[in-house]
């Protein structure tokens, strides 16, 4: 089986959970996959770059018109402090990352799922790289990097 995430695309208007059945049900992980060179194949690595404060911390966005998915990439950066935003949604792809969400702290892997809902703090940190792709319920958690400035 290959893995071709671009043929499952889906429009921000889907469920987080039909991502989730997408993702980890019609394409099973525990057949052989196919990864292309670079983890998200080139029709994410095309989209828009998110401007992400966190150093180590990159993101493709996929921008609706209510809520935004983003598509992570994370060094292993240590901790993300403590910080609240709209409801939040998402997936583990790779990796593995520890996640405070108000006072319960869990270690989540590759195909477990988390929600943080709206105003709640919540931190995390990373000791490996990871991958996870996130679904905010707010239009504008992250912009568009702006590209470097020729001086």
């Amino acid at each position: 089986m290959r893995f071709a995430l671009h043929d499952y695309l889906f429009t921000v208007h889907c469920s987080p959970f039909t991502v989730h059945r997408l993702l980890f049900t019609e394409l099973s992980f525990k057949e052989e996959i196919d990864m292309p060179k670079e983890f998200f194949p080139e029709e994410i690595q095309a989209l828009p770059e998110a401007d992400v404060a966190f150093p180590g911390v990159r993101g493709r966005l996929l921008q609706g018109p209510a809520q935004q998915l983003v598509f992570f990439d994370i060094d292993a950066v240590g901790e993300v402090k403590p910080h609240a935003h709209g409801a939040q949604w998402g997936v583990v792809l790779d990796g593995t990352m520890e996640l405070t969400i108000g006072s319960e702290t869990r270690q989540y892997g590759r195909g477990d799922t988390y929600y943080i809902p709206a105003g709640e703090v919540h931190s995390a940190r990373f000791e490996t790289r990871a991958r996870v792709i996130d679904f905010f319920a707010e239009p504008h958690r992250y912009g568009v990097k702006s590209p470097p400035r020729n001086e």
